[in-house]
């Protein structure tokens, strides 16, 4: 079975067509070693997994005592191995059912994408690299968002990548795949706790020009920020604001938005809300 290594891609995540078929250049949801699923050693399996000089590591913002239910986060996957040039990964959160935990949300499409698996019955949202998205010398970096759940379930990432030698098929490759569990960070008392309150989107579905919000600020907290995002991660709103009391209603224009759904959120003082918007 060979791989299209030619035009510089690390495939992480690839499965095989058929005995004949050339692999995707890009990563494939699947393979990151969580309960039911493979990582990429079922075809780039020269080494033992984690057997390599390299490592793979999660890095987040999420603070030691835990995520807040709605908060986002910046996450990174470090897939590094000295000598090499090209590296995969590929990474979903799960809560203990097996299921999708929060939101993952691309920041750099250049070098990620999300893909989507169905595993024991669940569908998993996965985002792994871009065809090219690992080039990088020793080391790849690669980011990305993550919108803790509502509900507050904890969670844990599963992630596994490839340092790859670049020699066109899927032997000499080094595999390595880890996880990493988060909980949830006790209910504080204080007054950023709530610093939003009441959050309302209006109307919704949207068929007009425009959606109007409302919330209420804690009156200490005057600063605020809305962005509104595609399913697949892309930023097509974003707006800081100053309010000009605690009471905040205002709205903002959506028709050179296409119609679909997109998620809309709303930041203050490290707290953040959002919801589902449907744009017909």
């Amino acid at each position: 079975m060979k791989r299209t290594m030619i035009t510089g891609s690390a495939a992480i995540t690839f499965m095989m067509a058929s005995s004949f078929s050339l692999l995707s250049p890009d990563g494939k949801a699947g393979y990151t070693g969580s309960p039911g699923e493979e990582t990429c050693h079922s075809c780039h399996n020269s080494f033992a997994r984690n057997s390599g000089p390299g490592s793979i590591s999660l890095h987040s913002n999420i603070p030691e005592a835990g995520f807040t239910p709605g908060e986002t986060y910046t996450m990174q996957v470090v897939v590094a191995q000295g000598t090499r040039s090209l590296f995969g990964f590929d990474t979903e959160a799960l809560k203990a059912d097996g299921s999708n935990s929060g939101t993952i949300i691309v920041t750099n499409s250049a070098k990620t994408q999300l893909r989507n698996v169905t595993v024991q019955g669940k569908s998993r949202r996965n985002i792994t690299h871009q065809s090219n998205g690992g080039a990088s010398s020793d080391s790849a970096v690669f980011e990305f968002n993550w919108t803790a759940p509502a509900t507050g379930d904890a969670t844990t990432f599963y992630f596994a990548g490839i340092a790859a030698n670049k020699n066109g098929v899927e032997s000499g490759d080094y595999v390595y795949n880890s996880s990493r569990a988060f909980t949830v960070a006790p209910v504080s008392t204080g007054m950023n706790a709530h610093a939003i309150r009441s959050w309302k989107v209006y109307p919704n579905p949207v068929s007009g020009t425009e959606i109007s919000y409302s919330f209420q600020l804690d009156g200490k907290t005057m600063e605020y920020q809305l962005q509104l995002f595609s399913l697949d991660g892309k930023l097509m709103y974003e707006k800081n604001i100053t309010a000009q009391n605690s009471l905040v209603q205002d709205k903002f224009t959506v028709d050179e938005i296409p119609a679909g759904t997109y998620l809309l959120v709303c930041r203050a003082a490290q707290q953040s809300v959002q919801s589902k918007i449907f744009i017909l």
